[in-house]
């Protein structure tokens, strides 16, 4: 009778409730899923514009613009590292949702595990173009030295290749007086020709370890 059909609408009345909270859950495990997606899709996005950016910049003909592309580059990785946080973010609530079990934990583990990939890529990237745009400051210092450096030796061995008279004392006196100067000058050179050879020597390491990324 009525205790009968009092026991039948209660058990519907759990039922409903029951199911109502396993389609909330559902649905917030659908909504989490999606963000993750959503999270990780828009970095990857961010990555790929910022490997394009990096990728676009072409190396400088003088010193004075290859400072410019380094200081720019500079640039590029402080907005790379600005987005740090949000890429962990993102890793963080995709690890939270594994821990959990979540229904779709393998895509999140796929998702997040390609995202990290894409932002390792990213840094590795950025790090091969900052140490060829070093390289080729590098090599442009030592062309523009080489060729300061060329025309003073020229113009002062040109002065030594003019025959001098030693007929008198004073002519001796005087070439003496010269050959000191010329000591004294070559002596103030001294940090020119220390850069060069500083230059030369991690041009040729450049040369031997270092795989440009524009080949």
């Amino acid at each position: 009778g009525v205790t009968k059909r009092n026991v039948l609408i209660t058990a519907l009345h759990d039922k409903l409730h029951s199911t109502i909270a396993a389609r909330k859950k559902t649905l917030a495990d659908a909504h989490d899923m999606q963000q993750v997606f959503l999270w990780c899709s828009y970095l990857h996005s961010w990555a790929k514009d910022m490997t394009k950016r990096i990728e676009s910049q072409q190396l400088a003909n003088d010193t004075t613009s290859a400072n410019d592309l380094i200081t720019t580059h500079g640039k590029l990785r402080s907005e790379i590292d600005a987005r740090k946080d949000s890429f962990e973010e993102a890793f963080d609530f995709g690890e939270k949702l594994i821990a959990q079990k979540h229904f779709a934990s393998d895509e999140i583990q796929a998702k997040v595990d390609a995202l990290r990939a894409a932002q390792a890529d990213l840094i590795a990237l950025w790090e091969a173009y900052r140490v060829i745009f070093e390289q080729s400051l590098d090599a442009l210092r030592l062309r523009e030295e080489s060729q300061l450096t060329d025309g003073w030796l020229a113009a002062h061995e040109a002065v030594f290749a003019k025959q001098s008279s030693l007929d008198s004392i004073d002519d001796v006196l005087a070439n003496m007086e010269k050959l000191k100067d010329m000591e004294k000058t070559l002596a103030a050179q001294e940090d020119r020709f220390e850069r060069i050879r500083r230059l030369t020597k991690k041009t040729e390491e450049h040369t031997s370890e270092l795989q440009s990324p524009y080949n």
